[in-house]
């Protein structure tokens, strides 16, 4: 029996960053219960198609090679160009009609790659929002990247978000003041700000404050003040329906100070942060759902969560069919 009564939302999904795929190289993504693979086609843009090649089942995530903008199967010769129509069959003169492979909707931004993905065929309903700091002098240039893979559902971890009193118990962090949440269309939008210190994390005292936006349930940007300015990215990308690749990135405003005593201690500093995800990850890997919860007046707005939850599954698949 499924610990998660619910498929795989309607989101976008970090497969990957945008200096991790370049010119005629060929990234499996093997995301969202499928086997996928991505590749730039001659003008740069990146293409993400379905890996199995409809000839004869060959994997062509696995083996399989770029040709100007373009990716060949390992098997048997077939190329497919970027739209996943078949272009060339070495030995033969016609291409049969049904030779495609599906794509799927991409979104490079802010030197990311995102895969547009779930369990129906609905299109892409939000965007991923352009990031200022990104682009600014006066933040690092390259994100700063850390990964786990979990036994839970994106909808879990985003859930644990709107969780406050988890906080206490779980991160040992004393009782917070000014959390706030609203929800709004495909994001909700949060913040806290931290008058008292992290018991497990000293360095986070007076004055750090944190804003969230959550967009779908796999995208999350957090900006923080404290030690450092940041702003971490972090993608709930479902592996199946049961696992999920964390994938946090971080970039910080530098104030002059580039270099690698500042990369040491900004990642030093973030490891901290990572960690205080970590506390979570055994609780994730051995809860299950409970579609209805007996929940206390203190519990926050999980009810709230869930029911905005539900636009990103298709009836089928959601919580509640």
């Amino acid at each position: 029996m499924t610990r998660f009564p619910f498929g795989i939302p309607s989101s976008w999904y970090l497969v990957a960053f945008s200096d991790e795929l370049g010119a005629d190289e060929l990234r499996p993504l093997p995301y969202l219960g499928r086997n996928m693979l991505a590749f730039r086609d001659e003008q740069g843009e990146v293409a993400v198609l379905d890996g199995w090649c409809p000839h004869l089942g060959a994997n062509i995530a696995v083996g399989g090679r770029c040709e100007k903008g373009t990716v060949r199967c390992p098997f048997h010769g077939w190329r497919y160009d970027a739209s996943g129509a078949c272009v060339d069959i070495p030995y033969a003169s016609r291409i049969p009609s049904a030779a495609r492979l599906r794509r799927y909707p991409v979104l490079e931004r802010n030197g990311m790659i995102f895969v547009w993905g779930g369990e129906d065929a609905v299109e892409p309903f939000f965007e991923i929002p352009a990031l200022p700091e990104w682009s600014d002098p006066g933040w690092t240039d390259r994100w700063m990247r850390f990964e786990w893979t979990v036994a839970t559902h994106p909808q879990e971890i985003s859930e644990n978000g709107v969780d406050s009193p988890h906080l206490h118990t779980v991160h040992l962090m004393e009782p917070v003041e000014d959390y706030q949440l609203s929800f709004e269309g495909p994001a909700y939008i949060w913040s806290i700000g931290v008058s008292k210190e992290f018991q497990t994390l000293p360095e986070f005292s007076d004055g750090f404050t944190m804003k969230g936006e959550n967009w779908g349930l796999a995208y999350s940007l957090i900006r923080q003040r404290g030690h450092f300015n940041t702003l971490v990215i972090t993608s709930f990308t479902a592996v199946d329906r049961e696992h999920t690749c964390i994938k946090m990135a971080v970039i910080a405003e530098h104030g002059g100070r580039e270099g690698d005593a500042f990369q040491t201690e900004l990642e030093g500093y973030m490891k901290e942060h990572g960690r205080v995800a970590e506390q979570d990850f055994e609780i994730w890997e051995h809860k299950r759902y409970e579609a209805k919860p007996v929940l206390c007046d203190e519990d926050g707005p999980i009810a709230e969560h869930r029911r905005w939850a539900e636009q990103f599954y298709p009836a089928a698949t959601s919580p509640s069919a």
